[in-house]
């Protein structure tokens, strides 16, 4: 996490460190992400990467305002292992930053999903999958 304004994380494996063909990307900018918008500090971009094998986070890079808090959780779900089906059943509340992280999960559990490489059950009943 690199303090300044806004603030930068990356969390897991970097893009660099991956192999292209073995992940799907979920991204959202901060740029239309409610919150961000109430406090002003509409900027920012997060992407999370998630693995076609196993449908787990693996890693994300972003800098956005608060990103601290996001790292945060990112560091947990990475550490864990959790499959990103596990990680959009958790609850998220409204109006608060981390939704427009839940936005980037959306998307990459629709990418995971589409490639064909991750299990049905593994999305049967995560929301907004």
């Amino acid at each position: 996490i690199a303090f300044t304004d806004p603030q930068i994380a990356m969390v897991g494996r970097h893009y660099e460190q991956l192999d292209a063909d073995s992940i799907e990307i979920g991204e959202v900018s901060f740029s239309r992400q409610g919150r961000a918008t109430v406090m002003d500090r509409a900027a920012g971009l997060l992407r999370v990467y998630g693995d076609r094998e196993s449908c787990a986070v693996i890693g994300a890079e972003f800098f956005g305002p608060r990103a601290e808090h996001m790292a945060h959780l990112l560091a947990w779900i990475v550490q864990e292992g959790l499959p990103v089906s596990k990680v959009l059943e958790m609850p998220v509340y409204h109006p608060v930053l981390e939704e427009g992280m839940r936005t980037a999960l959306r998307e990459l559990a629709r990418k995971l999903k589409l490639s064909g490489q991750c299990r049905p059950e593994d999305f049967a009943a995560a929301p907004g999958s």
